[in-house]
């Protein structure tokens, strides 16, 4: 059993993709985090980091760091995994403040990382993974039409991210992540006499790819907007040739999840994020 800690997204593709995959939606976010920045020039800031344990050419765990103070970790197959991928973390990301990853997993993680740091380890939040192959009807007509965002809706989608980090309590570069997603033809609205709701595609991996950026503003609330415009994006996903969709959800959000169910999306495993100290 050894840690691997790769020089680059594509390098732990080629060692780890094909254990990973066995599990993909679960594994979505590492997976299509590594994806993506093997298609993008390297953004600034801290190098993004990957690394594994394990045995011969199993992969026994995870972890990586693509965002400023945030480790993402897979489940854990060997108990006495966790430690030296904690430790390894911690050596190559000292500023992190955050961990996720499955539920267990990220428990168990958290509490190493807390006893390797002396950083006391907080519950920040739990969200359910859901994915859909088969799209059912909504049912109900929602008036609009879903289309992709306009480079003139950039002030405005801005402001949404704003709320959209604010609402889950995250930091994050609204105007960056916008502008990006809008560069890739990834981010779309549901327009009734202009935008009132959001959605993007994210994280695309070998057959599957992730909702993400779903949020409507408060005043527009209420409607079926968001419902319709996940509906729509998810229909354009699969028609595109994607053999499953997948979203994250907040577990406490139980209007949302029974949303999400009526579409067809079916709950696969929950994910826990802890933050710590400084």
């Amino acid at each position: 059993m050894r840690v691997a800690r790769f020089p680059s997204p594509g390098a732990f593709l080629a060692a780890a993709e094909r254990d990973l995959t066995a599990a993909e939606v679960e594994n979505n976010l590492i997976l299509g985090s590594a994806h993506d920045l093997t298609r993008r020039i390297q953004p600034e800031g801290p190098r993004p980091y990957f690394s594994a344990v394990l045995d011969g050419d199993r992969v026994l765990m995870s972890a990586f760091r693509t965002q400023p103070g945030k480790v993402g970790v897979t489940r854990c197959f060997r108990p006495e995994a966790l430690r030296p991928l904690a430790e390894d973390a911690w050596n190559a990301c000292p500023e992190a403040t955050a961990v996720i990853g499955p539920a267990d997993t990220a428990d168990a993680f958290s509490e190493a990382f807390s006893t390797l740091t002396h950083r006391t380890a907080r519950r920040h939040s739990r969200q359910r993974i859901f994915e859909v192959s088969v799209l059912e009807p909504m049912g109900t007509t929602v008036p609009g039409e879903f289309r992709a965002a306009r480079p003139d809706e950039a002030d405005l989608l801005t402001r949404w991210t704003d709320g959209f980090f604010a609402a889950i309590n995250e930091p994050g570069d609204s105007r960056g992540l916008v502008l990006g997603r809008m560069t890739e033809s990834s981010l779309f609205v549901w327009d009734r006499d202009g935008a009132v709701s959001m959605a993007a595609a994210a994280g695309r991996t070998r057959r599957t790819v992730r909702i993400a950026h779903v949020y409507t503003p408060p005043e527009h609330r209420g409607r079926g907007y968001a419902t319709a415009c996940v509906a729509a994006l998810t229909r354009r996903l699969l028609d595109e040739g994607n053999a499953r969709c997948c979203l994250y959800s907040d577990v406490a959000n139980e209007a949302s999840n029974a949303v999400y169910q009526r579409l067809g999306y079916e709950p696969i495993c929950d994910v826990t994020r802890y933050t710590f100290d400084a």
